[in-house]
């Protein structure tokens, strides 16, 4: 713990400059405020953003949380920046506690592998900049903690320990949809668990250990539909072959996508240290069973909670057609895992003297280095994103310009507003962060409402909707977009919505 609490600092102090970046970080702030009792339930009643994006999302730990920062920080970011650095470390905890209940007390170095391998990640320099993105991290964390708890002998004995693996599913499905593969996962290493059972047996015990992650998904499931009446989900989702977006969705696990191009070599040189680190894995398993230098049960149990881990997610995202740059903390996570048990594999047989283990270990382990340490290059510790500052410098400079035309203008007047920062432009010729968002039409709304609550202010984009008055409301017009600052792919601007004519929520 103490471990993670300083990992959590150090990225602290990367980010404690930042703003308060990404386009949905103030949508959630206006709408996840809690100030009466109603607010309250309606964080555990209502869709995410009040219904300000065009998806249909229902995510009420993501909300508690935004609530809690508010009420501490108001509109500081170095307050949010704070939390999402703290939910940072205690995912790597909560990661670093199922390596080690999985792979056993013996394991001793695979669970700190595995921390090490998560926090180096490259593709966490897309996600701890933007407080929107933490529902990355807080099921991660909930889930890794669920799955740790059904893997300890201890802490899933009885009820109690039914009801607390149950719950840490339904908070990691509370903070995101990926959420609702925890029957997967909790089969899987219920599964795994058991290998050495009749296969009636195992299966019988396999699905009475997920059954806490199925009642889990089933209440999350009722009160989602009551919220959103459906399941919801995305709107204007890509189209394409499932296999495709797999095949890229592995490509980018392995390949820093901060890179600045992503040539043939680049892929090739992925694709070889793959092929090397899972053949020195095979290589020490076979030399496993013709020497005394065995591998654990529980670190082989690890490999394979890494693969599934990894695989289920790629055919998720796949199937729900999208693969942004900042959903990969998720199977980050499960490749952190396969990479402790890896590290767990070549330490287990490097008392061997047999050659050819000899041989296993040293590949394996130059594999693995080469791997994290290309990825390592690529994240927050070892290298800095100027696009972050730039994209909280251009936001400060738009809200106040236009903070300064809002308060010289009456209520009736209709006022252009500064260019807007939508994403910060990505360099094609040094690395750089894909996902930098800034701002977008609902974002300004969003603001406005949050630092002029007294004033009805309505935030139009002339291009996509016809200008009309309304009453006599002030109108901000979005004509502009600041030059550098454009979607770097269209797929990344969400499609907005026509506000709605009906009365705005209390909160």
């Amino acid at each position: 713990m103490v471990v993670s609490i300083a990992v959590a600092l150090v990225i602290y102090a990367k980010t404690r400059h930042y703003g308060l970046l990404g386009l949905d970080t103030y949508p959630i702030i206006l709408t996840s405020r809690i100030g009466s009792w109603g607010d309250l339930l309606g964080t555990f009643s209502e869709r995410l953003m009040d219904g300000r994006y065009a998806g249909e999302f229902y995510r009420p730990l993501l909300n508690l949380v935004f609530a809690a920062d508010h009420a501490l920080w108001g509109l500081d970011p170095r307050g949010y920046q704070l939390t999402s650095a703290l939910i940072f470390g205690g995912c790597a905890w909560s990661l670093w506690f199922l390596a080690r209940q999985v792979a056993g007390i013996e394991a001793v170095v695979v669970p700190w592998i595995t921390l090490a391998v998560f926090v180096l990640h490259p593709s966490l320099a897309e996600v701890l900049p933007v407080p929107a993105r933490r529902p990355e991290l807080l099921c991660c964390a909930m889930l890794a903690l669920a799955l740790g708890c059904q893997a300890s002998p201890r802490l899933s004995r009885g009820s109690r320990g039914r009801l607390t693996i149950g719950a840490f599913s339904l908070l990691a499905i509370a903070s995101k949809e990926t959420g609702f593969l925890a029957p997967v996962l909790g089969f899987g290493l219920a599964w795994l668990l058991r290998d050495a059972r009749p296969v009636v047996e195992r299966l019988r015990g396999s699905l009475r250990d997920t059954l806490p992650h199925l009642a889990a998904c089933a209440v999350m499931l009722l009160a989602r539909v009551a919220a959103l009446g459906g399941l919801g989900g995305p709107r204007n989702v890509e189209t394409g072959e499932y296999p495709e977006r797999i095949a890229a969705g592995a490509l980018d696990l392995l390949v820093p996508p901060q890179a600045p191009e992503r040539p043939a070599s680049m892929v090739a040189a992925a694709a070889i240290l793959l092929a090397l680190l899972l053949a020195s894995l095979v290589l020490a398993v076979v030399t496993a069973r013709t020497t005394n230098a065995g591998v654990s049960r529980g670190v082989r149990r690890l490999a394979w909670l890494g693969v599934i881990w990894i695989g289920s997610c790629l055919v998720l995202y796949a199937a729900g057609g999208r693969l942004l740059p900042w959903y990969f903390v998720f199977p980050a996570a499960g490749w952190s895992l396969l990479a402790g048990a890896a590290a767990g594999v070549q330490l287990s047989l490097a008392r061997s003297t047999g050659r050819a283990a000899r041989a296993g270990v040293l590949a394996g382990a130059a594999t693995l280095a080469v791997l994290v340490g290309w990825h390592a290059s690529y994240g927050l510790w070892f290298r800095t994103y100027p696009q972050w500052q730039r994209g909280t410098d251009a936001a400060r400079e738009f809200h106040d310009c236009l903070a300064g035309q809002i308060d010289d203008a009456p209520d009736s007047a209709q006022i252009e507003a500064p260019p807007v920062p939508r994403w910060v432009a990505r360099s094609r010729r040094e690395p750089s962060v894909e996902g930098a968002a800034v701002l977008g039409k609902y974002s300004v709304q969003a603001w406005v409402e949050l630092v002029c609550p007294l004033r009805e202010i309505r935030v139009r984009e002339p291009r996509r909707w016809p200008v009309r008055k309304r009453g006599d409301g002030l109108e901000v017009m979005l004509v502009r977009v600041r030059p550098g600052f454009e979607a770097s792919r269209p797929w990344l601007l969400p499609t907005p919505r026509e506000p709605s004519t009906r009365e705005p929520p209390a909160r």
